[in-house]
């Protein structure tokens, strides 16, 4: 199941969570500003990230530019501090299943959680199944219908 850490008025949240759910993709969402997100959830997103922090800090945020903060100076423990408490620095959304991250909202790159047995099935009835046309939405109809 994928992890899907979102904000409310994100529109590229809103975008991913649209693409898992036409898909078939079960996902559980997390909201970056509740109580729900801790500090283990910061792990788990760090754990996947290949830059670390820089993979998930947005430096075109509000709260980056506004902030008074020295991020390059601060140790591991201080910045994951900074972070929890100003959750609006990461970049939206952040989506995680198994050993696959995804930060943002890309259209190509979201398939990484496309089901394997949807996947098979599109490259098998369409070879150019990447672009989302008319003939790339009849063939997820019909595999939804043939596979509930």
């Amino acid at each position: 199941m994928v992890i899907i850490y979102t904000s409310f008025s994100c529109a590229s949240c809103q975008k991913a969570k649209k693409w898992l759910k036409k898909h078939g993709v079960a996902y559980k969402e997390k909201n970056l500003f509740s109580d729900k997100f801790q500090q283990t959830d910061l792990d788990l997103i760090l754990k996947r990230c290949i830059h670390g922090f820089d993979d998930i800090i947005s430096k075109r945020s509000k709260v980056y530019k506004e902030s008074n903060i020295n991020f390059k100076n601060l140790n591991t423990t201080s910045m994951k501090k900074s972070i929890m408490e100003n959750r609006g620095i990461l970049k939206r959304p952040i989506m995680i299943e198994d050993q696959k991250i995804q930060i943002g909202y890309n259209k190509e790159d979201i398939r990484i959680f496309m089901p394997i047995k949807l996947r098979n099935y599109l490259l098998q009835n369409d070879t150019t199944f990447y672009k989302e046309n008319k003939k790339y939405e009849v063939l997820l109809k019909n595999f939804f219908k043939t596979n509930k």
